[in-house]
């Protein structure tokens, strides 16, 4: 991100007491030329980074939003569905290039395609409990986060199951790629139809 380089950049010859971390907002108003250091900066990838990580997770949603949106090239149709999911997934976002990735499944049209790695995931154990977990899922009206996680804790106690055994591969059943949200929040995500849709193409084949 911009603000993330400038952060960096500044903090490589300059000083605010202990502040390593900082807006340009902030940086503008703490300068003071005689902070500026004599010894030699010294280029420190891994703190660039950690830098970037920071100004993304803590970062502008808005701003966030309007870069994701240029480079999937996506609608101002599309803003307040990728404006619901951002919350959750810049928390994990390690680059911006990784926060787009994991954005990306919002937008994929039906039927998406599963990679190599998601595709190995569907054995016949796992898929078993999706079937079974399905149509009752269906049938599910409270499609909010109390209804989706009440209604899989039940079909749990109910099937003496555990989230493990059908969670991951519904979660790359329904992004094609896997995702670090949990499978509640992506069906959260997706919404009722979009869920049930793409859950259907992959028990149907």
């Amino acid at each position: 991100l911009p603000e993330a380089m400038r952060n960096y950049l500044a903090r490589l010859g300059w000083s605010h007491g202990d502040d390593e971390l900082f807006s340009t907002e902030e940086f503008i108003n703490w300068f003071d030329i005689a902070a500026i250091g004599k010894s030699p900066a010294r280029l420190d990838m891994e703190k660039m980074q950690a830098t970037n990580i920071h100004h993304i997770q803590q970062g502008n949603e808005d701003i966030l939003a309007d870069i994701v949106m240029e480079r999937l090239a996506l609608s101002q149709e599309s803003k307040a569905k990728l404006m619901s999911a951002l919350p959750m997934i810049k928390k994990t976002a390690k680059s911006l290039d990784n926060l787009i990735d994991n954005l990306r499944f919002l937008f994929l049209a039906r039927p998406i395609e599963l990679n190599d790695k998601a595709l190995q995931s569907l054995t016949e154990d796992k898929l078993v409990n999706v079937r079974n977990v399905f149509p009752a899922l269906q049938k599910l009206e409270a499609w909010d986060e109390d209804g989706i996680a009440n209604f899989f804790g039940q079909f749990m106690e109910e099937n003496e199951l555990k989230l493990g055994q059908f969670g991951p591969v519904m979660r790359n059943m329904l992004t094609g790629s896997g995702s670090p949200l949990g499978v509640y929040d992506l069906l959260l995500l997706l919404g009722k139809e979009e869920s049930l849709a793409r859950l259907e193409d992959v028990l149907s084949n």
